[in-house]
């Protein structure tokens, strides 16, 4: 067995497997460093503590089971938090340098990495992957896993609370799989047009560059926002259908692919 972390901007990601698979992920709320204290001895009593198993859809059956030793497999874009874990045996920090994957720069994402790596994988090379984090990204990497290229703009989320906090009058609102009316007569409507239409034209024209000149790959989306971008994609783009997938494991199956690599 074998327990993945990925810190990401706002939550933690977490993902449990075997050498044969990847049995379930789940996410929680970024860990206090008191927390992240508390948590490591339970680790080494072969324990997985219940903040961590918080949201978990196996967690009954993991809460109570003893493990000999469970290897925690960290990725970070906080690096800052990633020493607290280092206490605990054995921890393996997964580098740039673990990933199968050619042409990376050194301030290169290594989570944007490990889902271009999981993609490829599973979904098959070339590959672009669309991250709908904090940040949403694009990501693409060709047929002999070198990669491409990407952008990076503000995420879905992100966009809301700014204009909340960042204006006087304008509220935070909620983002819908479905499409709002493109010229709206109602202030919370008009945000969400504003937000979507332009990020839906966004990640069309890029992907439209892409398929000029891989025009098989398949389109993959993960992330918080990764289904609803999918379905609102479909909804504005009919004949994206067949090339787009959601998936949400990219990144545990990027980890599970580089643990070949580190060991």
């Amino acid at each position: 067995m074998w327990l993945a972390l990925v810190m990401g901007n706002s939550r933690f990601h977490w993902g449990l497997g075997d050498r044969h698979s990847l049995l379930s992920c789940w996410n929680t709320a970024s860990l206090s460093v008191n927390e992240i204290e508390k948590i490591i001895p339970e680790l080494e009593q072969g324990r997985i503590p219940e903040q961590i198993l918080d949201g978990c859809p196996l967690k009954e059956e993991f809460y109570s089971r003893l493990f000999n030793t469970l290897p925690l497999w960290i990725a970070s874009v906080i690096p800052e938090v990633t020493p607290l874990w280092t206490s605990y045996s054995p921890t393996h920090v997964i580098e740039l340098a673990d990933l199968p994957l050619k042409g990376m720069y050194p301030t290169f994402g290594i989570d944007r990495g490990l889902a271009v790596v999981g993609g490829g994988v599973k979904w098959g090379w070339p590959v672009l992957v669309i991250d709908g984090g904090t940040a949403l990204t694009l990501t693409g990497a060709d047929s002999d896993r070198h990669l491409v290229g990407g952008a990076i703009l503000p995420g879905l989320g992100l966009q809301t609370r700014l204009l909340a906090e960042h204006t006087r009058t304008l509220p935070q609102i909620n983002l819908s799989e479905q499409l709002p009316k493109r010229w709206s007569l109602e202030t919370q409507e008009a945000i969400a047009s504003g937000i979507l239409y332009t990020v839906l034209a966004g990640l069309r024209d890029f992907i439209q560059n892409w398929h000029n000149h891989y025009p098989q790959s398949p389109i993959l989306l993960t992330g918080g926002d990764g289904e609803l971008l999918t379905k609102v994609l479909i909804q504005q783009f009919p004949q994206l259908y067949s090339h787009l997938h959601f998936d949400p494991d990219l990144i545990f199956l990027g980890i599970r692919c580089s643990m070949s690599q580190k060991i």
